[in-house]
């Protein structure tokens, strides 16, 4: 990466002769582990307010890097105090019910468990099981286009805007939703007024949000026990390496999640201190009778939502299996009029759905999920991408 130029401290740790290792090779950062050292050793004040830190502040302020930049490099004005104030809150899930099932997800400031909540409730109106394939994949389509209409216009940090996340969830709400589902692809989708569908009183939205660029480099585990402890794991630093600079002395990147907010004001998502910006990380916990069913989630950027939700049709509606869910080609709306789809699709589907209205872009690749079945006999099953992103890694560990 030409970035990773800019800065000495990333370039002496990731470079090797001004390009990248190559594979294959060795690779050592006893920065970071020096780092992790510490954290263990001092607890999270090491972080907060010691020396790790001090020196994350300082390379804010005071960035190193290169002495031939062809761009202005300006430190910004992050203080230990900023670090101090910062609290990693604890938020409410979203939740869902599709078919008998409930369908838990992230939600605000992340828009995947509400936006994936919201297509499935529209999905819920319609019979997807037996369907053509050009069928089943245009309702999907609609289901997500109007879905991203709402999510644009309401979804964003509940600490500074009034999203309301009841009316958003509510069975009416998806009902009425359902009905701009036609035979065709529809143009243009205004938001509907999920508040009509909350307690009186509450505040009318904002503006909705203009459509941001969410990087795709995104990682996701799932993770779960022979007691049904479950863990669906989204993480991001947003583009390819974060901000390109490494904390010098301290191993780790830093990350540029600003360009996950609406770069205009008075929208729901755009910029104020102490906001966070809104996400699509879809991390979702599936059950049934009360037990664990599925657990999945994937990276890429906006995708993420329609990755998921794709997934969770491909399993709950169709029946497959969790490799044939997993393996199975994919398309996705962002919001944009081009729908996005995966090369592997047949050239009979994507012409039908082009018949429908639908503007369709090839692109090599949507989503990496990592996924875990709970089966009915006790056991699971582990599945992750066996081609997409040069493949996932998924087992199931016995001790007997």
């Amino acid at each position: 990466m030409p970035l990773f130029g800019v800065f000495p401290s990333t370039a002496q740790l990731y470079l090797v002769d001004g390009g990248p290792p190559a594979v294959g090779s060795l690779h050592r950062n006893p920065d970071l582990a020096a780092t992790y050292r510490l954290i263990a050793e001092q607890g999270i004040e090491a972080f907060y307010a010691g020396p790790i830190g001090e020196d994350l502040v300082a390379a804010v302020q005071q960035p190193v890097a290169v002495a031939d930049l062809e761009f202005p490099m300006v430190g910004q004005n992050m203080t230990m105090d900023d670090l101090a104030a910062y609290r990693a809150l604890v938020r409410p899930a979203t939740r869902m019910t599709y078919r008998g099932h409930d369908v838990y997800g992230m939600g605000p400031p992340s828009s995947g468990g509400l936006t994936v909540g919201l297509a499935l409730g529209i999905l819920q109106h319609f019979g997807l099981a037996g369907l053509p394939e050009d069928e089943l994949l245009h309702l999907y389509l609609e289901a997500t286009r109007v879905a991203f209409a709402d999510r644009g216009a309401f979804m964003a940090d509940a600490d500074f805007v009034d999203v309301p996340v009841t009316g958003l969830q509510a069975p009416g709400f998806a009902a009425q939703r359902a009905e701009l589902v036609g035979a065709r692809r529809s143009n243009a989708v205004a938001p509907g007024d999920p508040f009509a569908f909350q307690a009186e009183g509450e505040a009318p939205p904002l503006a909705p949000a203009s459509s941001t660029s969410e990087g795709e480099n995104t990682t996701h585990m799932t993770v779960a026990d022979q007691w049904d402890n479950v863990v669906a794991y989204t993480i991001t630093i947003e583009a390819p390496g974060g901000n390109g600079m490494v904390v010098p002395g301290r191993g780790f990147l830093l990350n540029n999640e600003l360009t996950d907010f609406d770069p205009f004001p008075g929208t729901v998502n755009s910029v104020q201190p102490g906001m966070r910006p809104r996400s699509s990380m879809s991390p979702t916990l599936v059950l049934k009778d009360g037990r664990p069913l599925m657990a999945l989630g994937s990276p890429g950027g906006s995708t993420i939502i329609s990755t998921v939700l794709q997934t969770l049709v491909n399993v709950l509606d169709l029946g497959m299996s969790a490799e044939e869910a997993v393996e199975a080609p994919r398309a996705s709306y962002l919001g944009i009029p081009e729908v996005l789809f995966e090369r592997s699709f047949a050239r009979s589907v994507v012409s039908q759905l082009a018949d429908l209205g639908h503007q369709m872009v090839p692109v090599p690749e949507l989503g990496f999920v990592t996924m875990i079945v709970f089966n009915e006999d006790g056991s699971m099953t582990a599945v992750a991408e066996a081609q997409r992103g040069g493949g996932g890694s998924a087992r199931v560990v016995r001790e007997d």
